[in-house]
């Protein structure tokens, strides 16, 4: 071991001297280097010296001659030359002869001294490749033996495999990682293709199903549930008899369970009223407690309005006051002027005159024929401006009609017997003598009555003007409005309905409009005549825009040709 050791240090120290001889001695590290390299199966020493070696090579830990560029030219020609020896027949692969007897003896000396010491001795000269060509022979090759010496040493080289590198490491990672993707991609669309194909065969195997949640799908899994318990009676043991329920629980057991329930239910009927009795004692012993507490107290103080007054009781002025009676004015295009009755308070707005009445009655003043000879019905009237101008300009017959409230309806009356202009009125005819009646009407429910004050001609055919005057502020009762106009409009060409309106909420206007898209859903003819704008707004300390607040619009809702060409046959 020792002496393995001793030869070690000594191969560095002569690759080491190679190393600072670089300036003649390069190549022969080149070819120590391909030496050890072609010997590293056989020797494990020598694979770890090399494996050395090439670390230092690769830290830039040798000898500047080492990296000369020139360097593996030199020593692929020199390893040629060693392989192939130059026959003494060429001249040109000899070497020159030496200069002087003297000369030629001393390296006959030394090769006699070379083949005594033999390949096993220690001396610095055996390691190695033999010295270089004298100056001058270098090159002496010819380009095709240098070839061919190249590819002698290509056929030299040692079979077997290789250490791989780094960048084969790499390519076989990224091939195995592709072929695995590959495959995953491939189960994967496989998997898909064959549920696929399940499916399919379970759509034809299996009979349609109904939509999950529809009243098809229960009868479906009450059918299922009736043919499973069919199959469970039919799998029953042959000689089954059905057992009634006073054997299966023992005879009389059924009807003493029904006995005991029964008991049951009475003693909880009994705790209710008992409860309920305690309840009644506890309120009636409260209440006597508060009388005794409401009883009038001597007070020194005469001027104390609370004398006498009741504990429980809300004084007068708790609430605030209704408020009375207003009435407002209506100057036609003649100067006369009517004078109308409101409400103090109603939750039906009909404590208002709305922009819209005043606009309606404009518009039938502007063009009498629109009423004259012609049978008119107002829903949501409040006072009933544009009826009471109807039946002046000569309506044939005028309805007059608001939410059933007592006081609202009077004040309708009232405004009806005090206009003037009504003909009949000023003779102090009687209410049943007049064109124009006083009814009360709920949105959408059965006009019967309201018809009744037609003709009888008349009465199945309805009205040839419906006015509907600031009534879409009420959103949610549209259906309804659409209903009694539906139930209430005559079916020909000429009859029509009237809204008038205005966004009183600007932010709203669009649920307004949404009316006559739900009319012309229902069948009808829209249609846009009138456009107005007031002076001011009504409600002059509303928010939004004051221009959209101080419009009103007016628009006519029509039966189509083929419902009044059908009306007709």
């Amino acid at each position: 071991m020792k002496e393995s050791r001793g030869e070690k240090g000594k191969d560095r120290v002569r690759l080491a001297r190679i190393g600072k001889g670089a300036s003649h001695h390069s190549f022969t590290g080149i070819i120590t280097g391909i030496i050890i390299r072609r010997t590293i199966g056989h020797t494990t020493e020598l694979r770890g010296r090399w494996k050395s070696f090439m670390g230092k090579w690769n830290r830039g830990e040798l000898a500047e001659g080492w990296y000369d560029p020139d360097i593996f030219q030199r020593a692929v020609v020199d390893y040629a030359a060693e392989c192939n020896p130059p026959s003494p027949a060429l001249p040109s692969r000899s070497r020159s002869p030496p200069l002087n007897p003297t000369a030629a003896n001393d390296h006959d000396d030394h090769s006699r001294h070379q083949g005594a010491i033999g390949p096993d001795s220690d001396e610095d000269d055996t390691y190695g490749p033999p010295p270089p060509p004298p100056p001058g022979h270098e090159h002496s090759f010819t380009h095709r033996n240098l070839q061919s010496s190249l590819s002698a040493s290509l056929k030299a080289k040692t079979p077997g495999p290789s250490i791989p590198t780094q960048t084969d490491l790499s390519l076989r990672d990224e091939t195995l990682a592709a072929e695995r993707e590959s495959a995953l991609e491939a189960h994967r669309l496989a998997r898909r293709v064959h549920r696929r194909e399940e499916k399919a065969l379970l759509d034809e195997a299996l009979p349609p199903r109904a939509d999950p949640g529809s009243r098809e799908r229960r009868l479906e899994k009450r059918k299922e549930l009736n043919e499973k318990l069919r199959g469970f009676r039919d799998r029953s043991p042959p000689g089954a008899v059905e057992v009634g329920e006073g054997e299966l629980m023992g005879g009389s057991a059924a009807d003493e369970y029904r006995a005991e329930v029964q008991k049951r239910e009475e003693r909880r009927r009994e705790r209710v009223s008992r409860r309920e009795e305690v309840e009644r004692a506890r309120r009636a012993e409260l209440e006597e407690r508060a009388r005794s507490y409401r009883e009038p107290m001597a007070l020194t103080d005469a001027d104390d309005d609370t004398i006498g007054m009741d504990l429980f009781q809300d004084p007068e002025d708790y609430y605030p006051p209704t408020p009375p009676p207003t009435t407002q004015t209506y100057t036609t295009t003649n100067g006369d002027i009517i004078t109308l009755h409101l409400v103090g308070q109603s939750p039906t707005e009909a404590h208002h005159l709305w922009n819209g009445s005043r606009i309606v009655a404009a518009h039938f003043e502007a063009d009498p024929s629109r009423v004259r000879d012609r049978t008119v019905l107002e829903l949501g009237a409040g006072a009933g401006l544009p009826s009471l101008v109807a039946a002046a300009l000569g309506a044939r017959r005028v309805v007059v009609t608001d939410f059933p409230d007592a006081e609202v309806l009077q004040t309708l009356w009232r405004n009806v017997r005090e206009c003037e202009l009504i003909p009949g009125v000023r003779e102090g005819k009687k209410e049943e003598e007049l064109s124009i009646v006083v009814e009360g009407l709920v949105w959408g429910a059965d006009p019967t009555k309201v018809l009744g004050h037609l003709g009888e001609e008349e009465r199945s055919q309805g009205f040839d003007v419906l006015i509907l005057a600031d009534l879409l502020f009420r959103h949610s009762e549209h259906g309804n409005m659409l209903r009694t106009v539906k139930q209430t409009l005559k079916k020909t060409r000429e009859s029509k309905a009237l809204v008038v309106f205005t966004s009183y909420r600007p932010w709203l206007r669009h649920k307004d409009l949404a009316f006559f898209d739900l009319a012309r859903e229902q069948g009808f003819v829209v249609e846009k005549v009138l456009e107005k704008k007031m002076e001011r707004p009504l409600f002059e300390n509303d928010p939004g825009d004051q221009e959209v607040l101080k419009t009103v619009t007016g628009w006519e809702l029509r039966w189509p040709d083929e419902v009044c060409e059908g009306a007709k046959r």
